[in-house]
């Protein structure tokens, strides 16, 4: 799995470091490159679906909702001002 990510996870742990992200939080440097990881291995799982947006979402078809409403068509009315 190929990725388009701009900079290694090495880089953005020194450039937090280099911000002070460390005294900011009171994490420590491994705390902050285990979350940039996390990070990163996040995008790397999401990025492929990035390009079918139709796969991020979910939908409820209408059986599904009407089961959970208790039945029929369900009409919700608001006034119009």
């Amino acid at each position: 799995m190929e990725t388009s990510i701009l900079f290694p996870a090495s880089e953005a742990v020194s450039t937090l470091h280099q911000r002070n992200s460390v005294k900011q939080t009171g994490a420590t440097v491994e705390l902050i490159a285990s979350d940039v990881l996390d990070h990163y291995r996040t995008f790397a799982l999401l990025e492929r679906l990035l390009t079918v947006p139709s796969k991020l979402y979910y939908d409820l078809d209408d059986a599904v909702i009407r089961e959970l409403l208790g039945g029929g068509q369900v009409w919700l009315s608001t006034p119009v001002l």
